[in-house]
């Protein structure tokens, strides 16, 4: 029997290392303030409660194109490959920029 795309791409994943050394440093302390100054409100729980233990919340940097609700901010659906900065990366330069230094596709 063939072996499935999904296993196939686990094999080819599990020798990499589990961690690098990104090629630049990142200063925190901004990025830390940033997120502190941030509205409690703006942490949306994770809306599938029985995947996980304890509690869950993210904040929405990037979301789908067009997508308004907070749920569908911070849901990635399969094959979307058009986002939108939020409001909040707006509301956070440090992040933004050290996000500039990847320089690969960003998407969620």
């Amino acid at each position: 029997m063939a072996e499935s795309q999904e296993a196939q791409d686990w094999d080819r994943l599990k020798d990499l290392p589990d961690r690098i050394k990104l090629p630049f440093a990142i200063a925190a302390a901004p990025m830390l303030a940033e997120v502190e100054r941030l509205d409690a409100r703006a942490w949306t729980a994770h809306f599938v409660p029985q995947h996980y233990q304890g509690e869950w919340s993210v904040i929405p940097l990037r979301a789908p194109k067009g997508a308004n609700h907070p749920i569908l901010k911070i849901t990635s659906p399969p094959g979307c490959d058009e986002w939108d900065e939020t409001e909040f990366l707006r509301l956070c330069p440090a992040i933004a920029e050290v996000l500039t230094l990847f320089h690969a596709p960003l998407g969620a």
